[in-house]
């Protein structure tokens, strides 16, 4: 399975923008979800005690985010990223606790860490997958159609999700039963490789102690904005 960003991204969004990629397979998602709710929800805590709404947008690993998204001219918004969704989330005292350890295991981290993670279930992936900005022409569904400038990603059968205003597909969605899972992350500045090294590291790390299987790394960027996946 190929895996691509195309050149657009770079001169449309950032151009030190990084995607890291965790391929999982042979996971067991139905193991340690009591855990995994543990660890979950001792993050939550730490985050209401940490945060407040108007922190999030001056957080020196959101702020870049949010500067990247006003190049897109007058009519771009401030977005949420996955990570800003998780934390208004967890600031309305609510828990974002999900069903299955990998997608708790992975809150966590991005909670912990304050960057944006994405994960899709790869069995559920059809054909190659792409990360593109859109044109306007892009449909999600038979009334919706992606607005110009938005940077999204797709695989052949259609648009899995977005990066600004956050929203994702439920096709693709990790579950109990899923055993393999493509995780991404997007990287900006001022996150150095040493911090990515290590984040990665620790995923590798925490899924293996609560879901088992196998792990494989690749990161995608201007200079490499390709990979073959062999599944």
């Amino acid at each position: 399975m190929k895996v691509s960003i195309t050149s657009e991204v770079f001169k449309r969004f950032h151009p030190q923008l990084r995607i890291a990629f965790v391929y999982l397979k042979r996971i067991n998602n139905k193991k340690n979800l009591k855990e995994s709710e543990h660890l979950l929800h001792e993050i939550e805590e730490l985050t209401r005690l940490e945060f407040h709404k108007e922190s999030l947008k001056t957080h020196n690993l959101i702020a870049p985010w949010v500067v990247a998204q006003k190049e897109f001219g007058k009519e771009a918004q401030h977005y949420h990223t996955s990570v800003e969704k998780l934390i208004h989330t967890v600031l309305s005292n609510k828990s974002v606790k999900a069903k299955d350890s990998l997608t708790n295991v992975l809150r966590y981290l991005s909670l912990q860490h304050v960057v944006p993670m994405g994960v899709d279930n790869l069995g559920k992936i059809k054909g190659e997958l792409n990360f593109d900005i859109a044109k306007g022409r892009e449909r999600i569904n038979a009334l919706t159609y992606l607005k110009r400038g938005a940077f999204f990603y797709r695989d052949n059968k259609g648009i899995l999700g977005t990066k600004f205003d956050y929203w994702k597909t439920s096709r693709t969605e990790v579950k109990s039963d899923t055993t393999s899972a493509l995780i991404h992350i997007e990287v900006v500045p001022p996150l150095k490789k040493e911090e990515l090294d290590d984040l990665l590291e620790e995923i590798q790390k925490l899924v293996d102690s609560f879901c088992g299987g196998e792990s494989k790394i690749f990161i995608l960027d201007r200079n490499s904005p390709s990979y073959d996946l062999k599944l």
